[in-house]
């Protein structure tokens, strides 16, 4: 059987018993003080939040106005949002649009301030009801504009490989289906 060669930095096992250890140590603490385990890992002392800079009159583009940067505070963007998309279905729980405004606008009172969505027709994205849903919940959405959806990109060369693989260049579906590489025999 032949071994396949594995790259990367090896480590002893007195080494991976260590991270282990720090990894139990971790969880201890976290069951002793929860909030000093989450606070501590979250924030580092001595460095404050600062809010992006952006030049003079600049606008973020909503659905239902042009909105200053500096509008949203200190508030969180979810930038690759669905909130209204079929996704090839005759029916989806995005169609319920006040669902949805009454989720964002709870996400509104949890620190969001703006969210982008990434739908596209093709995936039946429903603008009239993204705006209701703007509307409704007090939260600037921005839509992806409406031009060519994205390309997708093409498999990597090596997953291209035909599956017989004989004199083509070794690939992971020859090493699934047992095929060897050209002049490497089988042991």
């Amino acid at each position: 059987m032949v071994r396949p060669h594995v790259q990367g930095p090896r480590i002893t096992r007195r080494e991976a018993m260590r991270l282990l250890g720090f990894g139990a140590g971790a969880s201890v603490l976290a069951l002793v003080d929860p909030l000093q385990a989450v606070t501590s890992a979250a924030f580092q002392p001595g460095r404050s939040a600062r809010l992006p800079s952006f030049p003079s009159g600049a606008i973020i583009r909503t659905l239902l106005n042009d909105i200053a940067p500096e509008a949203m505070g200190a508030g969180a963007v979810l930038f690759h949002e669905h909130l209204s998309a079929r996704w090839g279905r005759p029916q989806h729980f995005t169609d319920d649009v006040g669902l949805i405004a009454e989720e964002v606008r709870s996400s509104g009172t949890d620190g969001i301030a703006c969210i982008v969505d990434a739908g596209h027709p093709d995936i039946g994205r429903n603008i009239d009801a993204l705006r209701r849903i703007a509307t409704e919940s007090g939260i600037p959405i921005v839509a992806r504009p409406l031009g060519r959806p994205p390309k997708r990109r093409a498999a990597p060369p090596a997953r291209r490989t035909p599956t017989h693989c004989p004199g083509r260049a070794p690939s992971l579906r020859c090493a699934a289906l047992g095929a060897q590489p050209p002049g490497r025999a089988r042991s």
